[in-house]
């Protein structure tokens, strides 16, 4: 994300400021929740007959886990304040073994390890378009659906079956 320097020489116009602000965190919020919506939709079409579950999607507002036999990704987003350069953060960890849902008293026989951790931030890719990147940017960028394949990815079985949400 760039900042725009305002000269000495040209007037301060806060509002526009805070208007340019406004409006690309309305784009990103839209941007995390197409992320969560493809991951772990709200409620899943009806089917006829439903494939056989691998992957399990548990979602909330501003994350979701999906859950595999033996692996889980969970991603998360936190957005930034007013008062913040930054507009927000992904964290996308990568699991070995099954992650505890909250407000579960009890966890599974196999407690969950992190294995990968991102961090990472939406970037303007070009005029109409983001990339998630990481601060460093030594990953390379991922569109939202680049992204959402990659966590499908580390969770689905190679046979490539479906998620229940």
């Amino acid at each position: 994300m760039q900042l725009h320097v305002q000269t000495a020489s040209a007037p301060f116009d806060a509002g526009a400021n805070r208007q340019h602000t406004a409006r690309q965190r309305t784009a990103i919020q839209q941007e995390v929740v197409r992320l969560l919506d493809d991951l772990a939709p709200a409620s899943a079409p009806a089917r006829r007959s439903a494939p056989a579950v691998t992957v399990k999607a548990y979602r909330w507002p501003n994350r979701c886990i999906l859950q595999g036999a033996s692996r889980a990704i969970s991603v998360s987003w936190f957005p930034g304040s007013a008062d913040e350069h930054s507009l927000g953060e992904l964290l996308v960890i990568s699991w070995r073994g099954t992650v505890s849902l909250p407000g579960l008293g009890h966890r599974g026989s196999d407690e969950a390890v992190a294995v990968t951790q991102l961090l990472l931030h939406l970037e303007p890719a070009s005029f109409d378009g983001w990339e998630w990147r990481t601060a460093a940017h030594d990953v390379a960028g991922l569109g939202t659906s680049a992204l959402a394949d990659y966590c499908r990815g580390q969770v689905q079985p190679p046979d490539g079956s479906t998620t229940e949400a």
